[in-house]
């Protein structure tokens, strides 16, 4: 059962609204797409931790440090530590 599901069932509340029943998602996907984006946008919670993980992703290094790390790993064929 995935987590998602046990989630649901533990706060039944979750599952009317996103269109879910003990046999899986019944309804239209993008309704249900919608509605649960709506849901969560309205959450205080769920935005704040939306912008955390969008800020921990903008901090991440760019493209460059990826190929610098990939071209030293193909040179030595040993793990490379990040610096």
């Amino acid at each position: 059962m995935s987590v998602a599901r046990k989630g649901a069932k533990r706060q039944g509340s979750l599952t009317a609204p996103f269109g879910f029943s003990e046999d899986g998602p019944i309804g239209d996907p993008p309704t249900m797409v919608r509605e649960a984006s709506a849901f969560l946008s309205e959450s205080d919670d769920h935005r704040h931790a939306a912008r955390r993980v969008r800020d921990e992703i903008a901090a991440l290094p760019g493209q460059e440090k990826a190929v610098a790390l990939l071209s030293q790993f193909a040179r030595v064929r040993a793990p490379v530590l990040s610096s």
